[in-house]
């Protein structure tokens, strides 16, 4: 897929998740934190106060793996990690 249907693709797909990423790490900052489970050597989302907010991350990881797979099916490419 190359050439103005990739370019014009590319731009409809980031309409579509600007939004939602900038309003997801929005409410990541916004989110409370819960100072007992914090971990001083590594970070992680169960401190969060707001639990749900965990929920949107997870959503945008799973779209974003998505749109990998589609676009390496269309380009007749390999996925990372499968045999030759």
């Amino acid at each position: 897929m190359t050439g103005p249907s990739s370019r014009r693709f590319a731009n409809r797909a980031t309409m579509v998740s600007l939004p939602f990423v900038v309003l997801t790490a929005l409410l990541v900052l916004l989110s409370p934190i819960v100072a007992d489970v914090l971990e001083p050597h590594r970070p992680s989302g169960a401190v969060l106060a707001w639990g749900w907010v965990r929920l949107l991350t997870r959503k945008r990881k799973l779209q974003s793996s998505w749109l990998y797979n589609e676009q390496s099916e269309s380009q007749n490419t390999p996925i990372r990690g499968d045999p030759p």
